[in-house]
């Protein structure tokens, strides 16, 4: 017979309601909050239980009933209440590493892309697995997607839940997903598999990891094809002879992923060199390493660690646009010297290389390798609005720096790389002048601004005519500055003298004098006009530019009034040295 276990008095109406209730026997048994009862009275024999019974008889016990304890709640069987959630282990997964778990995981998926079951827990310990385990989507019977799945783990520590892989891999192909808490080893493939499913009516990936760590694949940890959107909070990839994670064009899309968001963890000791796999200092360049992005259209990456691999830390790939590294630490990334922090290879055709690439506040420092010191940190091709801020570039030891400026940034096509670099902290005396690379045909990195003053600059008004334009700019870095200017006419054609007189540093300390001719041969259209380059490289905290008619030469022949429309002011930051 069912007994009533005692509760603690209280002045809830509703607890001592339920209390009640056990106490007349409606109920047969009080755990956690929530009450149990049996369908009928229970015999008051008083018999030993008997042996456990078949499952036709267990099925027809069901009238054990559970009810939560508040007025609204309603009751229901024990068995509908357990199947809210599956544990691999009701589908036979042991998970002591030495029975072949593989088909009773892969049956535990397969009820839970069927039964749109919610959530699978994975047991603690290692499931040994001999082949693939897919994670199908979750549809209902019309076929449509219906849900998300979580697989949660008992945690990815030590003796906590272990996908241990012999063959094969992960493959999740649920288009929406959860993955948390365990640990997952693939000896001879990739770990995890983000990819799409078969059914072109299902949408591709959008899911999420926790906690996830991949270790010691033969191929990478993590690879990502045809992903929609995806986060990964706090998950580990080490000592894959891959990527740590890796992006692969889709055959749908094209892309690896569309937007990801990596926020903490850390990718360590990934990638291979020929030879010896424990030998970090090798003849060759290592290949794999921390993270490849593949194409995608946003790829974040926040606090997160790349250190000590074989590799390259962060590669980008061609096409790849929307780029963000902010307050990461890369330390240690290399084989070989020309092993990098973050890079991209020479795109087949210029306008194929990274789009609209930011690093902020980001540490770096540099790999030793059989005594042959790691080359740079940053070495990108035909970048368009590439953004470095406050890189921290620190030498490890004082023997240990990069051999060549940290920062290269190199061109294909003649004015194909446009950013600017801005602030810093070097440790080292030896990056305080020659710190960056630059290796194109514009002067650095322009940083623009616009101005739309309106001005009218009359006839015969030189002294009402001019007015200045006042940006600060950071003082660490030297720079170049162009001004370009839109003019329009006031009712009659013909040439304007102008002259441009700009400033830079403390007021007044450092200036240049240009004056040029603009020729308007229509009355009221407007004129686009590229003043000269300024060719010296001096630093300082600001520049102004000053914008002035003289009317009084003999070159202005504009009978009319001159409206400055637009000045327009490019600052190339980031111009330290040229290669």
């Amino acid at each position: 017979m069912a007994r009533a276990i005692s509760s603690p008095p209280s002045t809830n109406r509703s607890h001592r309601n339920n209390m009640q209730k056990i106490n007349r026997r409606e109920y047969g048994l009080l755990l956690a909050g929530a009450a149990y009862s049996l369908g009928s009275e229970p015999a008051q024999s008083k018999q030993a239980p008997s042996p456990r019974r078949p499952t036709a008889e267990l099925s027809a016990a069901s009238g054990i009933r559970f009810q939560q304890f508040d007025d609204g709640a309603v009751p229901r069987t024990v068995e509908d209440k357990l199947r809210d959630n599956v544990s691999a282990k009701d589908f036979g997964v042991v998970g002591d590493g030495i029975a072949d778990d593989t088909k009773a995981l892969q049956t535990a998926f397969d009820h839970a892309a069927a039964n749109d079951v919610g959530m699978i827990m994975l047991p603690s310990g290692k499931i040994r697995l001999t082949g693939d385990i897919i994670v199908a989507p979750q549809v209902r019977h019309s076929g449509i997607e219906s849900a998300q799945i979580a697989i949660i783990g008992r945690g990815a520590g030590k003796n906590a839940t272990w996908l241990y892989f012999e063959k094969g891999s992960l493959r999740v192909r649920s288009s929406s997903h959860l993955l948390r808490d365990f640990r997952v080893t693939s000896r001879a493939g990739d770990g995890i598999k983000i990819e799409p499913g078969s059914d072109p009516d299902h949408s591709s990936a959008r899911g999420a990891m926790e906690n996830i760590r991949v270790e010691n694949c033969g191929g990478s940890g993590i690879t990502f094809e045809d992903c929609w959107c995806y986060r990964m909070d706090n998950c580990y990839a080490r000592f894959n002879k891959g990527w740590g994670i890796e992006g692969k064009a889709g055959p749908r899309t094209g892309l690896s992923v569309n937007v990801i968001e990596i926020s903490g963890g850390e990718y360590q000791g990934n990638g291979r060199i020929a030879g010896a796999r424990k030998n970090k200092g090798g003849s060759e360049r290592g290949t794999g390493g921390g993270i490849s992005t593949g194409r995608c259209a946003q790829f974040n990456l926040r606090g997160v660690t790349i250190e000590g691999n074989v590799g390259d830390g962060l590669k980008l790939a061609e096409q790849s646009r929307g780029i963000a590294v902010d307050g990461c630490y890369f330390e240690k990334n290399g084989s070989h010297p020309e092993n990098r922090d973050i890079c991209n290879d020479r795109p087949g055709q210029s306008v194929n290389g990274p789009n609209s690439v930011f690093v902020l506040n980001s540490n770096f420092s540099p790999q030793s390798a059989n005594g042959t010191v790691q080359e740079r940190a940053i070495d990108l091709w035909d970048v368009i609005d590439l953004k470095i801020v406050h890189p921290q570039i620190y030498a490890v030891a004082a023997d240990t720096l990069y051999s060549s400026e940290p920062i290269r940034i190199r061109e294909s096509v003649p004015a194909r790389a446009r950013g600017w670099v801005e602030g810093g902290w070097y440790s080292s005396a030896k990056y305080t002048q020659k710190w960056i690379a630059n290796e194109t045909q514009c002067f650095g990195f322009p940083r623009k601004q616009t101005f739309s003053p309106g001005l009218e600059m009359k006839v015969e008004s030189e002294s009402v005519s001019s007015q200045n334009y006042f940006v600060r700019v950071s003082p660490t870095c030297a720079r170049g500055v162009d001004v370009d200017l839109v003019t329009r006419p006031d009712g009659a054609a013909g040439t304007a003298r102008l002259t441009r007189i700009l400033r830079r540093g403390p007021t007044g300390t450092r200036f240049s004098t240009t004056s040029f001719d603009i020729d308007h041969p229509s009355a009221l259209d407007s004129v686009y006009t590229q003043t000269s380059s300024a060719s010296d490289k001096m630093p300082g905290t600001h520049v102004e530019v000053q914008i002035s008619r003289d009317s009084g030469h003999e070159n202005d022949r504009l009978r009319s009034s001159l409206y400055l429309q637009s000045v327009e002011i490019t600052i190339y930051e980031g111009r330290i040295s040229t290669t």
